[in-house]
């Protein structure tokens, strides 16, 4: 099993996707945006990180650097 946090504006797409990984046996975790993104993944001991795209509003550089603390 794996824990996902899916991170979207678009609650009905986030939802979806969670219960998607839900019923193939993953926990979803979900954030609308990256700045709520990072305050989950702050309490997330491991981190593995993949985007669908370089965000507008926090980097990739920046998002690496965030998940450090």
């Amino acid at each position: 099993m794996a824990r996902i946090l899916l991170v979207d504006d678009d609650a009905s797409l986030v939802e979806v996707l969670a219960l998607a990984f839900q019923e193939a046996g993953h926990a979803a975790l979900s954030a609308r945006g990256g700045t709520a993104a990072l305050a989950v993944l702050r309490q997330i001991e491991q981190v593995d990180t993949t985007s669908d795209r370089v965000e507008t509003v926090i980097g990739a550089g920046d998002r690496f650097r965030a998940f450090r603390g």
